[in-house]
């Protein structure tokens, strides 16, 4: 942190001429935005949390994690209203799997509403994207749920329905694959249907920080970044998620799109997120 040392690349610009320019050094990027660095082997700086007895609260219970036997109670549950899409070549696992959604969700709680089911003949991505999207144009569903075998799990199809349905329409997905229902299918399914509740708001379980972490009002950040290719550009995705309430289990999570020439600037976007972040924090608390 104390490299004074600027780097020099070089970049070529749109009308053919090559430049170069100079990166600042970390030493004048820590001084540019005030950071300042202490030694965390003083004690009286840094310091940790242990938990010495993990314990996890459901809907009327507390357990310890050592001992947690399942089925268990899940702490808040919402009801699961969704719509299925399968090929017509899955009848049968389809029937299979309505069998384990009726016999595994009870038993921890889980609340099935409006449960459909429609088959869509087809490979091609325009289509179920055009089925799940008429499906999502009401407010009778809160999930989509996509039964896949594994080729079409590996094919474009998967990929081309995630990116629609989170980024252009934002619309939670739950995927299916067929040979998952017939191996401990009843365990798979509660698994699954826990997912879901989570993903519409739900909360499986928190965990028992004690007063020593919930009296401190505390907002856990995570960071995470990777490449992809958009219109022949490298650029970097840098997804950001913060708590904000004290059981640790809502959250606000935004993602920001860089030019590949600020990859290694993933502080850039943070003022901006952390900001929104603590407004919603303030919101719920």
């Amino acid at each position: 942190l104390s490299d004074k040392t600027c780097k020099t690349k070089k970049r070529m610009k749109p009308d053919g001429k090559v430049v170069e320019e100079k990166s600042k050094s970390t030493f004048d990027k820590m001084k540019e935005y005030g950071l300042e660095v202490v030694d965390v082997t003083n004690k009286n700086l840094f310091s940790g949390y242990i938990l010495d007895h993990a314990y996890i609260y459901g809907e009327s219970d507390k357990r310890e994690v050592e001992n947690l036997m399942k089925p268990f109670k899940i702490y808040k549950a919402v009801k699961i209203n969704f719509i299925c899409f399968y090929h017509p070549d899955y009848e049968r696992d389809k029937n299979e799997m309505i069998k384990l959604i009726k016999a595994s969700g009870k038993s921890y709680g889980i609340i099935l509403g409006k449960t459909d089911f429609k088959s869509v003949n087809s490979e091609k991505s325009s289509d179920w994207i055009k089925a799940a999207d008429n499906a999502m144009k009401g407010n009778a569903y809160n999930i989509v749920l996509f039964l896949f075998d594994n080729y079409l799990k590996g094919s474009n199809l998967y990929r081309d329905l995630k990116i629609y349905s989170q980024e252009t329409k934002g619309f939670q997905t739950q995927f299916i694959v067929t040979n998952s229902l017939y191996k401990n299918g009843m365990s798979v399914m509660s698994n699954i249907l826990i997912q879901i509740n989570t993903k519409i708001g739900g909360v499986s379980y928190h965990i028992d920080f004690g007063k020593e972490v919930n009296d401190k009002k505390l907002m856990l950040v995570g960071v995470d970044t990777s490449y992809c290719t958009e219109n022949g550009q490298r650029k970097l995705k840098v997804a950001f998620l913060a708590t904000i309430n004290k059981e640790f289990t809502k959250y606000n999570a935004q993602k920001y799109l860089m030019n590949s020439d600020y990859s290694h600037d993933t502080f850039l976007p943070l003022k901006k997120y952390l900001f929104i972040a603590i407004t919603e924090y303030f919101k719920e608390n």
